[in-house]
């Protein structure tokens, strides 16, 4: 691996950084060939694992729909946060805890 010297010009700033580069053998060669296959892919891993006939099966569309929205539901959050100016707390009871983000959780929405 070789580090290169460079000089970034940002908003007529100078800013001084570097640039690596990997030696060119075949397992880098081979390395790179990998990744590119699956460059730009994502997974969703879930426990939804509910009977479809129970209604708690969710498609394919619903899971990357709550993914996308889940920016929304963070700042939703930060702003409940920011508002009600809540500190960070701990509790002894894990479950305590579950319970009082479910009940916050299922207020905001």
């Amino acid at each position: 691996m070789i580090l290169k010297s460079l000089v970034i010009n940002k908003k007529g700033k100078e800013v001084s950084s570097f640039r690596i580069i990997p030696k060119e053998t075949d397992a880098t060669k081979e390395a790179i060939k990998q990744a590119k296959r699956t460059d730009g892919l994502w997974v969703i891993v879930t426990n939804n694992t509910g009977k479809e006939k129970e209604g708690k099966k969710l498609t394919e569309e619903d899971l990357i729909s709550a993914y996308r929205e889940k920016n929304q539901i963070e700042q939703a959050f930060k702003d409940v946060k920011s508002f009600i100016k809540i500190q960070p707390f701990m509790f002894g009871n894990q479950n305590m805890l579950e319970h009082i983000i479910q009940y916050v959780c299922f207020h905001i929405y």
